[in-house]
């Protein structure tokens, strides 16, 4: 019985502990804090010894060159008051831990919970620490699932005999389906990996779990109906009555604020260091602060929105994903407009905007990280409408546009002749569409395809595309300026694999790009009238079969038009900048799984400001176009030749070596001065080469042939320059 119910108590999860609890509004003088048959039964030990199994069950208690955590601490405290030195055993195994103690090898077992302790198990000292246990589940489920109410959910803990486990024990009636894990690790991999649908155990515990082990797409959930709240302790031999009264002495003489402290030190701080995505420095610059808190757009769906006080769609997955790496609490700020956001991170009331795009008016007012999403600005208008191949044709045309929106500074800047009109929601600029006072609204892609596919607006579609993307970033308060740095890194720390999953998950793929609603109609109402009339006017069944065919080609030339619009540069006709960082990041990725060479090259066009100013931009623009050319005709088919922006080309060269791409590089520049061009004459250019080592992203990689190309620059321009090894 004594091993049976031991068992069950043993090893339990550690959590935040109430600086009250443990110790008194006074402190015992330490002259007279113990007995004579206390000091009397110290005297006769070396040492107090305390066995437990847990290794790594931070933040309470792991080993690493010697025990470290909240726990070790607090006994380190007790152990000056009694002037006797404490020793933490570890062993591998409960039975052998259960054995020590028998034997009284061990002058107790800790931590242990209290709920259940009997007279007989040994006596249990006051406690240490107070535990919730909490259950983890995907972010995906609802709100108002109870995964444990569930028939044969299968639920995680950890180990088979912990507090846990025995609280399932207790819900045997719910046939839930209990999985067992040796490690807070291993049970979390196995959630991600959803051959678990929910895990118990405590919550502090899986909060630095999570942070460690980097994973996202998780939320903790309260466990409500029962009684999830217990205190742990240290079990004393019964044959130490007096160590167990020195002990509880010693416990309650540290003070309040000590014990606040190491909650501090092992519940905030290292969380903090726990962090990989921040540096020791910035880790030390969150250290001032209790929490940070955001503002975002109160209804911008799918991107986000708030629903009943709560942050919902791609912004709110994207807060959890930094919660993550960023262990301080977030707290929402709520507003009720976007023009309140921006007035709340202007004025220091909110730390952070999850979405938001850089402008130049903005710039003076908050910090941008790096972008996190890309997005084309396109153009909703009446399905009958004509669609807008050339965004240069707008001319004077009116476009609707949300108040305080970045589109607004990007249009005017990039389209001077539109007339834009502000309006304060999607429903007003509907509204003016339909009574002819604006031709279309202006939207980011994925914004613009969510209201159209809801079915609210029928007679509409994506009648456009601006030739400017969208970029989003993370908008940082100024007040605050160590933060950009902070998300900049969080942000980096994130997959591109999480990046992709996170933006398909809210995109719509339904997209009515050219449908032409009327000839819909004409087609329907022409089948009708030949099925009814099927022999008599068979002749106009085959005209009408020629126009939906017609009419399906046009739509997939259409949409092709659209996808390849996305990914080329408009110009020179080759890859983008959007489509050259999709580009390397899959090479890379490739390149690291199956052990190829991979090398890149970044090629500049030497005084090419001179063409401009001396030819006019049509001769620049003809100069960039027949370049573009002559590095796609010598090139390999598996190479990518791409715009990086202004006169610079990448060209991403998989299973190549050093040497092979130099060459290559060198035939490049040779194709570029041998031949002078129609109008410009001899052009040269610079170009750095750099291979993959060991980086796992693409930013390392670019700033090692971008500082190649300078030092090409540099050295005179018109030649070629091997980047480093490692920058």
């Amino acid at each position: 019985m004594r091993l049976v119910c031991l068992c069950y108590l043993l090893f339990l999860a550690i959590s935040f502990s109430h600086a009250e609890e443990l110790a008194p509004s006074t402190s015992v003088d330490k002259a007279t804090l113990l007995t004579d048959d206390e000091k009397q039964f110290l005297a006769r030990l070396d040492k107090i010894t305390f066995t437990t199994i847990r290794h790594d069950y931070r933040p309470y208690i792991f080993f690493e060159d010697g025990f470290h955590g909240y726990l070790p601490d607090v006994l380190a405290l007790v152990s000056e008051r009694l002037d006797k030195p404490i020793e933490i055993q570890l062993t591998p195994t409960v039975s052998q831990a259960l054995w020590e103690f028998d034997r009284g090898n061990t002058h107790g077992l800790m931590p242990v919970a209290m709920r259940r302790i009997e007279p007989e198990l040994g006596f249990a000292s006051s406690p240490l620490m107070t535990e919730r246990l909490v259950a983890l589940v995907h972010a995906s489920i609802a709100e108002n699932v109870d995964v444990l109410r569930i028939t044969n959910a299968r639920v995680g803990v950890v180990g088979r005999l912990t507090f846990s486990a025995w609280f399932l024990d207790k819900l045997k009636e719910r046939a839930i389906n209990r999985i067992q894990f040796s490690s807070h690790a291993q049970m979390l991999d196995a959630l991600d990996e959803r051959r678990i649908d929910a895990a118990i155990a405590s919550e502090e515990v899986l909060r630095h779990a999570i942070t460690l082990n980097r994973h996202t797409g998780f939320k903790i959930i309260p466990i409500q109906r029962e009684s999830t709240l217990f205190k742990s302790s240290t079990v004393i031999n019964q044959d130490s009555p007096e160590l167990l009264s020195a002990f509880n002495k010693a416990l309650a003489d540290i003070p309040a604020e000590t014990l606040i402290a190491l909650e501090k030190k092992w519940l905030v701080e290292h969380a903090l260091a726990a962090s990989k995505a921040l540096s020791d420095k910035q880790v030390a610059s969150l250290s001032k602060y209790d929490k940070l808190t955001y503002c975002v757009d109160p209804d911008w769906k799918p991107l986000e929105w708030l629903q009943n006080g709560k942050l919902a769609g791609l912004s709110g997955d994207l807060v959890e994903m930094l919660q993550q790496r960023i262990p301080l609490p977030f707290e929402l700020h709520p507003t009720e407009s976007w023009q309140q956001t921006l007035a709340a991170i202007a004025h220091g009331d909110c730390d952070f905007i999850p979405l938001a795009a850089r402008t130049r008016e903005r710039e003076d007012l908050m910090e941008f990280t790096r972008h996190h999403l890309r997005t084309p600005i396109v153009i909703i208008t009446k399905s009958s409408k004509q669609y807008i191949a050339d965004a240069d044709s707008l001319g004077s045309a009116a476009l609707g546009m949300i108040s305080g929106y970045a589109y607004g500074d990007l249009i005017s800047f990039n389209y001077p002749k539109v007339n834009l009109v502000s309006f304060n929601s999607f429903k007003e600029a509907h509204k003016a569409m339909s009574k002819g006072e604006i031709e279309g609204f202006v939207d980011n892609h994925i914004v613009a395809s969510y209201h159209l596919n809801t079915g609210d607006y029928p007679g509409y579609k994506i009648g456009g595309q601006l030739n400017m993307p969208l970029f989003l970033s993370i908008a940082t308060s100024k007040h605050k300026p160590e933060l950009n740095g902070v998300f900049d890194s969080a942000l980096s720390d994130i997959s591109a694999q999480d990046k992709r999953a996170l933006i398909s998950k809210w995109t719509t793929v339904e997209i009515r790009k050219s449908l032409d609603t009327k000839l819909i109609v004409r087609i329907v109402a022409g089948a009708l009238v030949v099925l009814i009339i099927f022999i008599l006017w068979n002749y106009k069944l085959r005209r009408l079969n020629n126009t939906i065919t017609a009419a399906h080609a046009e739509l997939r030339l259409t949409h092709d038009k659209l996808e390849k619009m996305a990914v080329t540069d408009a110009l020179t006709q080759v890859g983008n900048r959007a489509f050259l960082d999709n580009t390397l990041e899959k090479e890379i990725e490739r390149s690291l799984r199956y052990q190829q060479p991979l090398c890149v090259l970044l090629l500049d066009i030497d005084h090419f400001k001179q063409v401009n100013d001396t030819y006019g931009h049509q001769v620049g623009d003809a100069v960039l176009v027949e370049v573009a050319r002559r590095l796609k005709s010598n090139t390999r088919k598996s190479d990518t030749v791409g715009r990086w922006g202004g006169e610079e080309f990448l060209i991403v060269c998989p299973q190549i070596e050093m040497d092979s791409a130099m060459r290559l590089a060198e035939k490049l520049r040779k194709s570029i001065e041998e031949t002078p061009f129609d109008a410009a004459g001899k052009q040269t250019t610079s170009i750095g080469v750099a291979m993959l080592n060991d980086e796992v992203k693409p930013e390392p990689m670019i700033k090692r042939v971008d500082d190649a190309l300078y030092q090409a620059k540099r050295s005179g321009r018109n030649r070629v320059v091997k980047a480093s090894p490692m920058s």
